[in-house]
């Protein structure tokens, strides 16, 4: 069968969080779909994804699944040990849904199974030693890895992009992140603000200096949450950041009770633009130095993003590679992505333990 007509065959590992809930895939008459609250909803949006398999050790799990989809995947089967999934299902596309430090060997054993596509939940892993071990097996058994930084899907997030990059107010010097609420975690929610700084600044990391909330002082050098949970364990923070092209980044994210405070300001030569999920503005010099013209800028209406983007690329790249084409673009969050924006979370652990220190990349010793 073609790659066109032929349908794709689906497994999720890890049934909680984001895996499975069917909020938001409504549509609206004008605007269109929704992006779908979870992996499973991106996959009934996905026209040629089927989910076959789910693998997840609370069995409770499996009954909620099926009530949720069982009129959409009225067949689907269920698993307790991934690695049974992996050996009986001839997967074409995996979503690894499970805590942030358990991603590793679940995507290099579904490469080694042959699994073509993997879509893991950000962060890619918890130490660069996964990482790389994740990255190694893919391009080992040719999988394809892509990581559920969810901006790199959004039409939004290029727009402003490629203001940047055509300078169409000056060259970027700097960008001011702030994120404030109860869950702004690290290995949570910071990985999705460093992976989109890295992104809107183009470049790699130069170096880091770093400061965590208050009650962590003696937390890092290393990773010490509980998987992305309990935000006692993940400690939001205050970093300084400059990039190899000399944009230096300015992140404010504490744990906080004032509710989701959240927006991205980028500072250029002749101007700014304020960016969040919900819009952005570009700011412009007035008629004096104490006045600002402001202008919303046009974007997207319900457009695609998120794990669908994400679930509909892996499938795109795939069906090129049994047509023998090559796919209209390279992935748009690959696992050597995701492994920068591990590495940067790693050295705002490691300023923060060595005293607020500049710490310069790559990383040196065990990460």
């Amino acid at each position: 069968m073609s790659g066109q007509s032929r349908r794709y065959r689906a497994g999720i590992i890890g049934l909680s969080g984001i895996a499975a809930n069917r909020q938001g895939i409504e549509s609206h008459p004008a605007l269109g779909s929704l992006q779908g609250g979870s992996h499973a909803a991106a996959y009934h949006l996905v026209s040629r994804a089927d989910v076959v398999a789910v693998c997840e050790l609370r069995t409770e799990l499996f009954d909620t699944f099926r009530s949720t989809w069982g009129d959409v995947w009225p067949e689907v089967r269920t698993y307790t040990d991934y690695h049974e999934m992996l050996a009986q299902e001839d997967l074409d596309v995996l979503s690894v849904v499970t805590s942030d430090h358990l991603h590793a060997d679940m995507v290099v054993d579904a490469a080694a199974a042959g699994v073509p596509g993997i879509f893991c939940e950000k962060p890619i892993a918890t130490t660069l030693a996964d990482a790389d071990r994740m990255i190694a097996a893919c391009e080992q058994h040719g999988a394809l890895l892509s990581i559920d930084h969810t901006r790199r899907f959004r039409g939004l997030w290029y727009e402003v992009r490629e203001m940047v990059r055509s300078e169409t107010v000056g060259r970027l010097r700097a960008i001011v992140m702030t994120m404030g609420y109860r869950r702004s975690m690290l290995f949570r929610n910071g990985t999705h603000m460093i992976d989109t700084l890295s992104f809107l600044s183009d470049a790699e990391p130069e170096w880091v200096v770093a400061e965590l909330d208050d009650g962590f002082e003696d937390y890092g050098p290393v990773y010490a949450g509980d998987g992305g949970t309990d935000p006692r364990t993940d400690p939001g923070g205050y970093v300084l950041l400059r990039f190899r092209n000399g944009v230096r980044a300015q992140i404010t994210m504490p744990q906080t009770e004032a509710g989701s405070i959240f927006g991205f300001h980028l500072i250029c030569e002749r101007g700014s633009i304020f960016v969040h999920d919900k819009g952005a503005e570009l700011w412009a010099p007035g008629a004096d130095a104490l006045t600002v013209e402001r202008q919303t800028l046009a974007v997207p209406g319900y457009s695609f993003g998120g794990q669908r983007a994400g679930i509909e690329e892996l499938v795109e790249h795939i069906a090129a590679r049994e047509a023998g084409r090559e796919p209209p673009a390279p992935l748009l969050s690959p696992g050597n992505a995701g492994r920068q924006t591990l590495e940067i979370l790693l050295g705002i652990l490691r300023s923060h333990h060595e005293g607020n220190a500049k710490i310069t990349f790559p990383l040196a010793g065990d990460a």
